[in-house]
């Protein structure tokens, strides 16, 4: 089992999947942070979601963090951006979190 699928199968039950999305709320969305770092799991990106009554609205503020897939460091770079973005709280008043995220493979020098 690759590191993506893993990492999604085991926040499954903390979460809610919605689509093919797996929704995350703040304490949950740090662990999954922290087990990215140890994976090696770019965080390429997190959308937000806000419960309303019955439905789960997705918010028109992802991060994008795909532009630092090219950067020597850019697991690093991710893993701390994405830390830093949600440390206190989710933005725009969100409930929810989803990630999109890619397993990096050493580069050969």
């Amino acid at each position: 089992m690759n590191a993506e699928i893993e990492i999604f199968e085991r926040y499954r039950s903390t979460g809610i999947v919605q689509g093919e999305e797996l929704l995350l709320r703040h304490s949950d969305a740090l662990r999954f942070i922290a087990d990215c770092e140890q994976l090696g799991l770019m965080i390429l990106g997190m959308n937000f979601y806000k419960q309303q009554d019955d439905d789960i609205i997705e918010l028109l503020c992802p991060a994008d963090y795909s532009s630092l897939s090219l950067e020597d460091n850019a697991l690093e770079q991710s893993i701390a951006a994405a830390r830093r973005l949600i440390e206190y709280q989710l933005p725009e008043d969100a409930t929810w979190v989803s990630f999109t995220v890619e397993e990096r493979t050493p580069k050969v020098r």
